[in-house]
């Protein structure tokens, strides 16, 4: 019961929320976008003193593991600069993180266009220069009007 009342509410949100985007920029099915980042000790170190992470298996350990939430940054800036770009906005993410990254990695963020109608469906995957696949997943977006 509560679930489907949280559902409902949720749908009803979508609706309001999807009639203010505009749907004219043209997506195709394959288009994609890779870029590559080298993640430094201190974009991690960086990154556990603006979130208060500070867990030792990123700051302390020999090998600094790369928090999940910065891997999802580094996306995030490719989604809403590059591919589906400016105006993005997240609807729906799904993450799994496959293998560990760790500081001093090389990643190459592929994102790649699985469905364009009024709402955009990804693809996506993170890859190490050793061709660790560390985090992969999908997500639909939508583009805000007038944001460009």
């Amino acid at each position: 019961m509560y679930l489907s009342k949280l559902t409902r509410r949720l749908s009803i949100s979508s609706r309001k929320f999807t009639s203010e985007f505009d749907f004219e920029r043209k997506f195709k099915v394959g288009d994609k976008v890779s870029v590559v980042r080298k993640i430094t000790e201190d974009d991690v170190m960086n990154f556990a003193k603006l979130t208060n992470d500070y867990n030792p298996i990123h700051v302390s350990a020999e090998k600094k593991l790369v928090h999940g939430a910065l891997l999802n940054g580094f996306l995030s800036g490719v989604l809403g600069t590059k591919l589906p770009g400016p105006g993005t906005i997240v609807v729906h993410q799904t993450l799994n993180f496959l293998k560990p990254c760790y500081a001093g990695d090389t990643i190459d963020i592929t994102i790649e266009i699985l469905s364009a109608r009024k709402i955009i469906k990804c693809g996506y995957k993170l890859v190490t220069d050793d061709e660790r696949v560390v985090l992969e997943g999908e997500g639909t977006f939508v583009t805000s009007k007038g944001l460009k």
